[in-house]
């Protein structure tokens, strides 16, 4: 690859390309999931199995695409084993002496990221609850007798030696379990500025004690716990090992001119960390990372060459993006040709050969940050380096960026260099990584659908889902069609072999059944107390039973005629929808309607009409024959006084007597004989109007967005639909292609070549 650099460019333009790839990296996993499922569905059988994608590896190349497209800026790690001096480079770097936490023993114990900003600020960045536990585990790394979990947590704190054996683990849980069991309170608490460092590496601060002061800082060693606690320090605000693992990382908001343009650095902890959870941050970091700024001390350090071969492994263009950085060179002034074997090895077995001697720098940051005395160290260094005569080629260039007087320590070339790597080189190398990788995922899903690509554009994929779809709507409609048929012929008008129909067989048991219950709302009635009736001449002995009566016949009237009708038509309704279901054809319909739901409520509103229109017909016969319901002064055994006592049992034995007989007689029969024809016309009504419906329908779910939608089920594929999705599979792939070229165009015109 060939990177062109375009010194004229717009940021808004770049930030569009970003977002696009981003877009089309997301589109493209899509399909290459989609790919996944149809070639184990035995779709593409001549090379679809010859398409990789492994959705959660990182190290995918599609998925590090969408990874490293996800935000509009630059994002340079720092990184390298403990004590090699990273947390005071990147306080250089940035032109902030104290903003990290740097001394001889480690300390940075989170991941921080470092963004531009104005006026300082910070936020921490919590793990959730459930996660602390995973962490504590994960921190304690022995065996545990029972589980550590929110519900085992007060035990946890009261006898942790019940959870781990050693006194060590079950000192560290009993650690974990405080921070825990006050988790709400750590998280909220929101950290100024000048109190940051206790949640980078530990330790405690405390505010000044005069105007004269500033915060001071405790490091997390017991000795300088105990001046904490001396000073009058908080002991639940002394930030804890336990209490570092549940912090996520730390963002910290600085003005620095090397932030500019969105840049963002990460002072990550150091490659030799114990935590698994932070080895895993520190690669997924260093993955998505445009720069990785690799600080080194110890010649042939373990750490170095693991993290290396990390980087070849994530990304073909490692070399591109790492600066290597051979820290505090000044302690080899007394043994200049140490130095010499160090350096060789570093290219021999590290970081190879052939790496870009451009991005080697040797540097001091105890020279880089002045002082007294400095400028002689300098010098003294410079003498001490005079006298090698490397056999490396570029020693001599380096050794002398250390060694000068106006930028002692080297940082400031290191952080020219950076700069002009940032600004000029940094985006044409990702873009040119992204455009790449999509180039290769592209091309590898055109070459794994072949010989099928080929021949698929060429077909149009429009009339085969058509007519996929169309057979499938005729088989839905159908199928409807037929539950109505049954209904009316084999339900309604059908006979048995007795000669009765089903309806009136059911009619007649549900009746019988209302027989006995119009008895018992007649005897329901007359147990609430006559509160209507004015008392004749003896309020205490008589009542008017004829007034009593036509009360009683009008109310129950209406009551028993409701609970007929209801019970017949609930009846009826269930045996329409078994039908229904037998058929399955509302279950075909909601898969044919699918993508269309205004054709969904259309077909669900002509069903719920029809039930309506079997209610009115139902009721139209049933009201008929109450209408000519006698009234309660009809009934001649009432036409008599009855003393009061005797009030009750003379109504329930009229009523009891007479009425479900008559309407055994004058109902019953009417309903049914006459109800399966009204029955039986409504539902030939239902079966034009799903005619109609169906009529109008088909031009919807035929048309391509909606019928795209339509589940049809395995069983009433002809081949058809599998051919219209293999068909569109490679349309995709093909767009996917054109607008590939159109983005690659996009990052040439920004100064990107590949």
């Amino acid at each position: 690859m060939q990177v062109i650099v375009e010194p004229k460019r717009s940021i808004e333009e770049l930030r569009g390309l970003y977002t696009d790839l981003h877009r089309f990296g997301q589109d493209l996993r899509e399909a290459s999931l989609q790919f996944k499922d149809m070639v184990r569905a035995g779709d593409f059988k001549e090379r679809g199995r010859t398409y990789k994608y492994s959705p959660e590896d990182p190290k995918d190349i599609l998925n590090r695409s969408i990874d490293i497209t996800r935000d509009f800026e630059f994002l340079v790690a720092v990184t390298g084993a403990f004590s090699s001096g990273k947390s005071t480079i990147l306080n250089l770097l940035l032109e902030h002496t104290d903003l990290l936490p740097a001394s001889a023993i480690p300390m940075t114990a989170v991941c921080t990221v470092i963004r531009y900003a104005e006026r300082p600020r910070v936020q921490v960045r919590y793990v959730s609850y459930e996660e602390g536990f995973e962490r504590a585990r994960a921190c304690i790394d022995e065996p545990f007798l029972r589980t550590f979990e929110p519900s085992t947590l007060n035990e946890a704190l009261e006898a942790p030696e019940t959870f781990v054996e050693s006194e060590r683990g079950s000192a560290m849980l009993r650690r974990f379990a405080e921070v825990l069991s006050r988790y709400d309170r750590v998280v909220s608490f929101a950290p100024s500025f000048e109190e940051r460092q206790p949640f980078i590496s530990g330790g405690g601060v405390l505010p000044p004690r005069n105007t004269d002061e500033g915060y001071r800082y405790f490091s997390p060693t017991p000795t300088q716990e105990r001046e904490y606690h001396d000073f009058g320090g908080d002991p639940k605000n002394w930030v804890t090992r336990e209490w570092l693992a549940l912090i996520r990382d730390v963002c910290l908001w600085v003005p620095s001119p090397i932030l500019a343009n969105n840049v963002v650095m990460l002072d990550l902890p150091g490659l030799n960390c114990r935590e698994d959870y932070h080895r895993r941050a520190i690669q997924h970091y260093c993955n998505m990372a445009d720069c990785v700024v690799l600080t080194a001390f110890q010649p042939g350090n373990q750490a170095d060459e693991e993290i290396i071969a990390n980087f070849k492994s994530l990304s073909s263009n490692y070399q591109q993006k790492v600066f290597f950085v051979f820290n505090k060179v000044d302690q080899f002034a007394s043994e200049p040709q140490e130095l010499v074997r160090a350096v060789d090895y570093l290219a021999r077995d590290t970081i190879g050969g052939d790496f870009p001697r451009d991005r080697v720098f040797l540097t001091s940051g105890h020279l880089a940050r002045g002082g007294e005395g400095v400028a002689e160290q300098v010098d003294r260094l410079g003498r001490s380096f005079e006298e090698l005569s490397p056999s490396l080629p570029d020693l001599g260039n380096w050794v002398s960026r250390v060694a000068t007087p106006t930028d002692p320590g080297g940082l400031g070339y290191l952080r020219e260099r950076l700069k002009q790597f940032l600004i000029n080189e940094a985006y044409q190398a990702k873009l040119a990584e992204v455009v790449r990788n999509f180039n290769v995922v592209t091309e590898n899903l055109k070459v794994a659908a072949s010989p099928t690509f080929e021949e698929s554009l060429h077909m149009d994929a429009a009339d085969i889902l058509r007519k996929s779809v169309l057979d499938y709507f005729r088989h839905t409609e159908k199928l409807g069609r037929n539950a109505i048929y049954r209904f009316r012929y084999d339900y309604l008008r059908g006979h048995q072999k007795n000669g009765v129909s089903v309806l009136r067989e059911d009619l007649k048991r549900v009746l019988e059944r209302l027989h006995v219950q119009v008895q018992e709302t007649i005897e329901s009635y007359f147990d609430r107390p006559i509160l209507s009736v004015p008392l004749r001449e003896d309020p205490v002995s008589e009542f008017d039973l004829m007034m009593i009566a036509d009360d009683a016949a009008t109310k129950l009237r209406r009551d028993l005629q409701d609970m007929i009708i209801q019970a017949i038509h609930g009846g009826v309704c269930r045996v329409f929808h078994k039908y229904l279901g037998e058929s399955s054809f509302k279950e075909h319909a909601a898969r044919v309607f699918k993508g269309s739901p205004e054709c969904s409520r259309r077909l669900e509103a002509l069903l719920t009409r029809f039930e309506d229109t079997m209610l009115h017909s139902l009721k139209v016969i049933v009201r008929n024959g109450f209408f000519h319901m006698p009234r309660g002064r009809d009934l001649k055994r009432l036409e008599q006084r009855v003393p009061l006592p005797q009030l009750k049992e003379k109504l329930v034995g009229v009523f009891c007597d007479y009425y479900p007989s008559w309407i055994y007689e004058n109902i019953y029969g009417e309903v049914i004989d006459d109800l399966w024809l009204s029955l039986f016309l409504d539902s030939e009504d239902l079966e034009e109007e799903i005619d109609e419906f169906f009529r109008d329908s088909e031009s919807v779910v035929t048309g391509v967005q909606v019928a795209e939608e339509i589940e049809i089920p395995e069983q009433h594929l002809d081949g058809s639909r599998s051919l219209y999705r293999t068909i569109r599979m490679c349309q995709q792939i093909d767009e996917a292609l054109t607008s590939r070229q159109s983005l690659e165009e996009r990052a040439e015109r920004l100064g990107v070549r590949v």
